[in-house]
């Protein structure tokens, strides 16, 4: 896998649809009406460099910022360094981690998905599955009532380049898949998902570790981003931190308008 640059990232983004625009050397994407973000969502902009153009961004926009003093909020993600990175071996994980994932060493089969669109049936009931269990997210009918524009998703998602998309499989029968994007040596877990019906076999352990050092050999990763630590969710922070990732608390830069302030407050 290539890793890929701010500018080409942007190009993939537009190619697949998604509605951005440049303005002030940035590129932008929209996440909610008349509001924007950088299209990379990790990119580290100066409060006040660079804007959105205003008439796309009547009700504000943010970005991620080096400095917290300036920052208005801080957003909470699951980070692991390069260091860490560098060193991560299954010698380093606690023990019940440890004897996961010698069960699914040895009952699964992992490897990059070369063509999506075979497997379209097998991802929908994972999706199903996942939905069913999390309920966060979209829920389960939507992957049936809305499969047509699911399956657009998924196959634009996947024919955009330099993409990493991995999956764990038993006998044959997709048990949990990864999709990722590297850029500008940030590796971003887009996805995560498996099927209730194979856990006694750790595929969700056994994923993360074989993805986690892919990125390793790689050479090109100096951050891995897997979500959101959640206040919610201790469950998924604990499994997310049994890999070594840790809480890291970005800061972000957000201008509001003022009706969106006020509706901020009362939420």
């Amino acid at each position: 896998m290539v890793d890929v640059r701010l500018d080409e990232f942007a190009s993939q983004q537009i190619a697949s649809g998604y509605p951005i625009h440049e303005h002030q050397g940035v590129w932008w994407q929209r996440t909610a009406p008349f509001f924007h973000k950088p299209v990379f969502p990790f990119q580290v902009l100066t409060p006040g460099s660079a804007r959105p153009s205003r008439l796309r961004s009547v009700l504000g926009y943010s970005h991620v910022c080096d400095d917290a003093a300036e920052a208005t909020r801080a957003w909470s993600m699951q980070v692991m360094d390069r260091e860490t990175l560098a060193g991560f071996d299954v010698a380093n994980l606690i023990y019940a981690k440890r004897k996961n994932l010698k069960r699914a060493l040895a009952t699964l089969t992992f490897s990059r998905l070369d063509d999506l669109e075979p497997l379209l049936p097998e991802l929908q009931q994972v999706c199903i599955s996942q939905a069913t269990r999390a309920r966060h997210g979209k829920p389960p009918e939507y992957y049936v009532d809305h499969h047509d524009e699911w399956r657009r998703y998924m196959l634009r998602e996947f024919a955009s380049p330099h993409r990493e998309w991995w999956g764990a499989f038993h006998e044959g029968r997709l048990a949990a898949y990864v999709y990722a994007y590297e850029v500008e040596g940030v590796m971003v877990f887009g996805a995560f998902k498996s099927h209730t019906d194979f856990f006694p076999m750790r595929p969700n352990d056994g994923i993360v570790y074989t993805f986690l050092q892919h990125c390793r050999s790689l050479g090109t990763v100096d951050r891995i981003i897997f979500g959101d630590w959640s206040p919610d969710d201790t469950n998924l922070n604990a499994f997310k931190e049994s890999f070594l990732f840790h809480r890291v608390d970005i800061p972000v830069y957000a201008v509001y308008h003022p009706a969106v302030r006020v509706l901020r407050r009362l939420r």
